[in-house]
């Protein structure tokens, strides 16, 4: 269980040493121009492709492949730079398209065919920064989700941000996932999870269905531990509309105050719960009213806009 959603790819950064030659990179469908050669003072390099109509999520499994035709498009870009223009330079390769709502994934690799660096998120458009030694590389293009849509790439070189600038000491930030302890009875249940989180307290909230946890960490101890605790809405503490179904749990924590609110979606209409002592007692609030059939109910909360108060003009 993990507190983040994703397509779950990552930018990759490497770097290839010394001079390369592609080989047996083959164009699914071919870039227009299929090459080009980029230096210190040639300026940038642009090519086309598409359009696409089949999707290529292959690289979600961990590999793309580009078996099938119009599966990927290939372009063979060569990197000459002097010795020492790595230093304050970048390569950056950026492919986008008209329709946001398509996804095109670009991936780099060398002439093993290994992948060197790569942008595979939903943006648009993919971005991919990486270090400019000389080299020749096959840049890759994958139809993630193509809605019929061409692509339009362009590789240029860049000055490295911030370059000349003091450095920083403060320690470089890390990234750590806290799994929730198995013991948990909706650790592997969570479809939709919700998070909220107290400023008031500095604890953290997470919705798995009927469950409600409650997280605190200790960013004293090296590294950083997390202890979790079911503080779920029952009978036994006030309010058994939180643990009676579920089709769609949503959680709220208002920030400053840390009420937390959780919701179940039962069918007809929305039961909700709400806490004031993080989950040693919750009371029932009225949730969606009157029933009005399936529905996917939200919460939210916060301050009314200053100088607006509610009326009847504007409810």
């Amino acid at each position: 269980m993990n507190f983040m959603r994703s397509r779950g790819r990552l930018l990759l950064i490497g770097l290839s040493a010394g001079a390369l030659v592609v080989s047996g990179a083959v164009a699914a469908f071919g870039s227009s121009p299929a090459a080009g050669t980029i230096t210190d003072t040639s300026g940038a390099k642009t090519w086309t492709g598409g359009p696409f109509v089949a999707p290529n999520a292959t690289g979600t499994a961990g590999s793309v492949s580009c078996t099938a035709p119009q599966s990927c498009d290939d372009y063979a870009l060569t990197v000459s730079t002097p010795a020492g223009y790595a230093d304050a330079h970048n390569l950056k390769i950026q492919v986008g398209w008209p329709n946001s709502t398509a996804d095109f994934d670009v991936y780099v690799l060398n002439t093993a065919g290994a992948v060197v660096a790569s942008a595979a998120s939903s943006a648009d458009p993919e971005t991919v920064l990486m270090p400019p030694g000389s080299a020749t590389y096959t840049v890759r293009v994958v139809p993630f989700n193509p809605l019929g849509q061409s692509y339009s790439a362009t590789a240029s070189m860049v000055a490295k941000a911030g370059d000349g600038a003091p450095g920083s000491s403060a320690p470089t930030p890390k990234i750590a996932n806290y799994a929730a302890p198995g013991t948990l009875s909706n650790v592997h249940n969570a479809g939709e999870p919700s998070i909220g989180n107290s400023f008031k307290t500095g604890s953290s909230f997470y919705e798995a269905n009927t469950s409600t946890y409650k997280v605190n960490f200790n960013d004293a101890a090296t590294p950083p531990t997390a202890s979790w605790q079911d503080i779920s809405a029952s009978a036994s503490n006030g309010c058994p509309q939180g643990s009676t179904t579920s089709l769609d749990p949503i959680l709220y924590t208002d920030q400053t105050t840390g009420r937390t609110f959780e919701s179940q979606l039962s069918g007809v209409d929305s039961l909700t719960c709400y806490t004031d002592d993080e989950g040693a007692t919750w009371h029932p609030s009225t949730g969606g009213g009157i029933p009005s059939g399936v529905d996917h109910q939200t919460l939210g909360g916060g301050n009314f806009v200053a100088g607006d108060p509610l009326n009847a003009t504007n409810l």
